[in-house]
């Protein structure tokens, strides 16, 4: 199992969770939720730990989202989890959960609205 950081834009959760070393990718995907096709790295933390989103995300309507200090704004939910740096594997997580609740703005609907806006309209 690969210990993570779950963060639930919708609840406004962040909760730590276990991912079947086997199916990283596949839950990672499920946790992402909103019929996400594509995750990619949202952000790097300074230990190694990727955010991982939806990669499509800013083009979907209606989802809640979330903003971390010095890492950005992002739509929809999100997954930390680590990465083995000799190998490439997925990792346990290292970032704090404490850490994540502490750098942490949740984003409304309607706030997550015009912020897509915005970067739509300087594409």
């Amino acid at each position: 199992m690969v210990k993570s950081i779950f963060i639930n834009a919708f609840t406004r959760e962040i909760t730590e969770v276990e991912i079947p070393t086997n199916n990283v990718l596949r839950e990672t995907y499920r946790l992402v939720g909103n019929g996400c096709n594509l995750v990619q790295t949202g952000a790097y933390f300074k230990d190694g730990d990727s955010l991982m989103v939806d990669e499509e995300g800013y083009f979907k309507e209606g989802l809640d989202g979330f903003y971390i200090h010095d890492k950005g704004f992002f739509y929809g939910n999100g997954v930390i989890w680590g990465v083995n740096l000799e190998n490439g594997d997925s990792a346990n997580c290292k970032t704090s959960i404490d850490e994540i609740k502490n750098n942490l703005i949740w984003v409304d609907k309607v706030k997550c609205a015009v912020m897509r806006e915005k970067i739509l309209n300087n594409l």
